[in-house]
């Protein structure tokens, strides 16, 4: 059914016409960088009062042990700090974006080994400052912007590269999950490693990955069972509203309306009443909340996705016109990926945590850029 989706958006992708750009090319200057250089020591600063808060890098790495133990959504010791742990999460974004723009005049840093030096830095940077929270698709969207960034604004990546990218990320994926599930004493003891693998019914992690991580098609069977077989009623709207919802910080909107959460529980634990303790964080996906909402009518948003597709195409197509549009073009090349493996509440804050930050970047640039054509 999602390759019936899919073929649908393609179908509409391709009669749909593409975005006129216009030639805006411009160099860098002082100030566009200064902003970058601004931005990036806003989010480290942000970043190490979070860790302060924690009691330092240990205290922060306990805390997310401690979360596994007593459950993710029981346990959150991250609550309340949604913006500070936001905003500090965009520093890698901040920094290699900064370094990219600061460094892309000299020849050297288009040679292979500096990208391959620059990536393995920011990889390291990236786990270190983000990773530490358990989170994968954090790291591995962060680079995915920087990577892109450099293809887009410094030259060309060949195809061999992004082959290699693509091994890099599914044995990122795929080893990254220890952490994430057993925390950092499972680094170190293959026995919690295997038990916290048992736990979770996780008997090849390479399944998993390319099951659940890349298609989200675990989760989807279920949802359809339980939407056709079990007859369990249309949401209709109401978790997208609230995934919607889910970035306004607590203290302004202290009642929020349950996220998509509330119907994936009862899909996973039928026939029982919601509870934060039996809440699941498994994530179904773009189209699997689609079909929860609406059904086969589902399928009449594959039409509008198929338009989308084909501007976020143009857009990414235009990077080499200007500074700006190159900045923007990763989030345009990753918007549709995040629509496949992330439920609406999730969404947003990808939205919020991967998208503002190169809109701030490019928009800024974009207005100098602006000026300068003005007063030449």
């Amino acid at each position: 059914m999602q390759l019936f989706f899919v073929f649908i958006v393609f179908v509409f992708y391709k009669i749909t016409p593409d975005i006129k750009q216009k030639n805006e090319t411009s160099s860098s200057n002082k100030k566009q960088i200064g902003f970058l250089i601004l931005m990036t020591t806003f989010s480290f600063s942000l970043k190490i009062i979070t860790f302060l808060y924690f009691g330092g890098i240990g205290g922060y790495i306990s805390a997310y042990s401690d979360r596994i133990a007593s459950g993710v959504v029981a346990n959150n010791p991250f609550a309340g700090l949604g913006p500070l742990v936001l905003i500090g999460d965009m520093f890698p974004i901040f920094f290699g974006t900064t370094v990219i723009v600061i460094l892309s005049e000299y020849a050297f840093f288009r040679t292979r080994y500096a990208l391959f030096a620059f990536l393995a830095i920011m990889s390291i940077v990236s786990i270190f400052v983000v990773g530490l929270r358990g989170s994968r698709s954090t790291v591995a969207f962060g680079l995915a912007v920087i990577a892109l960034t450099y293809h887009y604004y410094v030259r060309r990546l060949s195809k061999g590269s992004l082959v290699w990218a693509a091994i890099a990320l599914v044995t990122f994926m795929n080893y990254y999950l220890i952490y994430k599930f057993g925390g950092i004493d499972a680094v170190f003891s293959e026995t919690i490693r295997d038990s916290a693998f048992q736990a979770r019914q996780i008997d090849n992690p390479i399944a998993f990955v390319f099951a659940r991580d890349f298609g989200r098609m675990d989760m989807q069977t279920i949802a359809l069972s339980r939407m056709i077989a079990d007859d369990y009623p249309l949401s209709l709207g109401r978790s997208i509203l609230s995934g919607l919802l889910s970035i306004v910080p607590s203290g302004l909107l202290p009642f929020r309306p349950e996220t998509f959460i509330l119907e994936k529980t009862e899909i996973i634990f039928p026939n029982r009443t919601f509870d934060a303790r039996l809440a699941t964080t498994f994530v179904f996906g773009g189209f699997g909340e689609l079909f929860v909402n609406f059904g086969f009518a589902s399928f009449f948003f594959a039409a509008p996705a198929g338009y989308a597709l084909r501007k976020l195409n143009s857009a990414a197509a235009s990077a080499k016109l200007g500074h700006w549009t190159a900045i923007m073009a990763p989030a345009a090349c990753l918007l549709p990926v995040a629509f496949i493996i992330y439920d609406s509440n999730s969404m947003m804050y990808f939205i919020v945590q991967f998208i503002l930050p190169s809109w701030l970047l490019a928009s800024y640039i974009q207005r100098r850029d602006r000026k300068k054509a003005k007063f030449a």
